[in-house]
């Protein structure tokens, strides 16, 4: 079978990844015994990003997740914050 070309932007590709890192190593530092977890990054991801990352932590068995920026919280603009729960 032949591989054919996604539409995706290979720049959005590498901020998936980048931010995907962020997340991990932020959740590296957490007390791993919770069942929730706020993981805040420096940035804001675009909403387009934020939603694929609530895809593929939900595809992984997640319950609950939630990818929100700082200014769509109301908030001051430059981070993102991951909640993550198992219930």
């Amino acid at each position: 079978m032949i591989n054919l070309t996604k539409p995706t932007d290979p720049e959005q590709d590498k901020e998936l990844e980048k931010a995907l890192t962020a997340f991990e190593k932020a959740f590296k530092r957490q007390d791993k015994s919770r069942s929730s977890f706020n993981l805040i990054i420096p940035g804001e991801l675009s909403r387009a990003l934020c939603d694929r990352v609530e895809e593929l932590y939900s595809t992984v068995g997640w319950k609950i997740v939630k990818c929100k920026t700082s200014s769509e919280n109301g908030e001051p603009f430059g981070l993102t914050m991951l909640t993550l729960s198992k219930i």
